[in-house]
């Protein structure tokens, strides 16, 4: 199967909602580094994807180092 290529096609960045970042920030909390399925359950209640997810506490522990 091929897809054609679409030039200059401009990626929006995806914003946390409030309820989101709420959700995050608690398990953050407990967990700072949650493993592949907690992730993916996380994605998934989210309606975010699981590399959203990883990148998100991936920031988060970068943010609380400084």
């Amino acid at each position: 199967m091929f897809y054609t290529y679409v030039p200059n096609t401009i990626k929006t960045r995806k914003r946390t909602t409030p309820a989101q970042l709420e959700i995050l920030e608690g398990v953050f909390v407990t967990d700072k580094k949650p493993n592949a399925p907690r992730r993916k359950e996380l994605a998934k209640k989210l309606k975010m994807s699981p590399r959203e997810v990883q990148v998100w506490f991936q920031n988060r522990r970068a943010k609380e180092k400084k």
